[in-house]
């Protein structure tokens, strides 16, 4: 089963409010290669609530805000960049960073 996204989601859980909500700049796919689906597998065994928001947009507050807040903490992973071909940008200008 995945890890949370949505409120409803959480509703199929029987779940009210999440323990940690883990944000990700890439995209969430829930498998042991990903590192957000990995440290929310790895929290979620420990017996603490995780979701998840993938990729939320940072000019608006609904994104972030949709799984309500954690009563214990955020967790930021940043978006990883898996190979040369993410060093440029659609214009094919290399990317800062």
């Amino acid at each position: 089963m995945f890890l949370p996204t949505t409120r409803k989601e959480l509703g199929h859980l029987g779940w009210n409010q999440l323990d940690i909500i883990l944000v990700t700049g890439d995209s969430y796919i829930d498998s042991p290669f990903i590192g957000v689906a990995l440290i929310g597998r790895v929290l979620q065994r420990a017996g603490y609530r995780v979701g998840v928001i993938a990729q939320p947009d940072t000019q608006s507050q609904r994104d972030i805000s949709r799984l309500g807040e954690p009563r214990l903490f955020w967790g930021i992973e940043w978006q990883h960049r898996l190979n040369g071909s993410q060093l440029y940008s659609p214009e094919k200008k290399k990317e800062k960073g």
